[in-house]
């Protein structure tokens, strides 16, 4: 899963938040070209095919070697060549994935990885969010999603709570006999939203301040000597 599944996508999002990126109109060129040929391979394949059996269903002869024939010569390998063409179309889509968070969203979102890094702020959490996405050509594609959708809400900030990667097979049957496994790559991350991230002033206290607080025997006097020179 990508930020977006087409060109039109794609192109709303550049158009919305007026994004000018280096290469971003040539990535979004290809995605277009790739995906209306894809489209027409398509189409192609299913006018001749539908063309082909109603020949074989209408004309005298052998239907069965007119089926046989609209499927080897025409349906498989046009399912091959639209299939070429989407994965094609995909691979622009990552590059384009990247340009948008490495370009854009790093700029408009505060990514921490760990909540540790906000312990010296304040903020506001907004929501929970979590998404899995397949990961071949972005190995953190999850947390690109992840912050595009903080984007979107008009977060701040974005608290990574768990990013994990794991293989997950599926099966297809072929026939009754047989079947492949297809083993992908899963990215799976959770995020805190946030927004209103203040960093708290940290105060700093006089000498006079800490002898006083030995004085009330709140430190010892080796904490009040430490202090000291520190300060000094």
């Amino acid at each position: 899963m990508s930020i977006q599944k087409n060109y039109k996508g794609y192109r709303k999002i550049f158009d919305k938040y007026n994004i000018n990126i280096n290469d971003s109109e040539k990535y979004l060129g290809k995605v277009k070209i790739y995906e209306t040929v894809a489209k027409v391979v398509l189409l192609i394949t299913f006018i001749l095919c539908s063309i082909l059996l109603y020949a074989a269903f209408t004309e005298k002869g052998n239907a069965g070697l007119g089926i046989a024939i609209t499927f080897i010569v025409v349906l498989f390998p046009g399912l091959i060549l639209w299939k070429i063409f989407s994965l094609v179309k995909m691979s622009k889509i990552v590059k384009l994935d990247d340009l948008i968070f490495n370009k854009f969203l790093i700029n408009k979102i505060k990514i921490f990885y760990s909540i540790d890094e906000l312990q010296n702020c304040t903020y506001d959490k907004i929501e929970h969010i979590n998404t899995r996405a397949y990961s071949e050509g972005n190995s953190n594609q999850a947390i690109i999603n992840l912050t595009f959708m903080a984007f979107e809400i008009g977060a701040e900030g974005i608290i990574i709570v768990s990013n994990n990667s794991e293989t997950v097979t599926a099966t297809t049957i072929n026939n009754k006999s047989s079947s492949t496994q297809i083993n992908r790559m899963v990215n799976s991350s959770e995020a805190i939203l946030i927004k209103n991230i203040k960093k708290e002033e940290v105060k700093s206290f006089d000498l006079n301040y800490w002898y006083e607080l030995k004085e009330k025997g709140a430190i010892t006097s080796q904490e009040y000597e430490n202090k000291k020179r520190e300060l000094l």
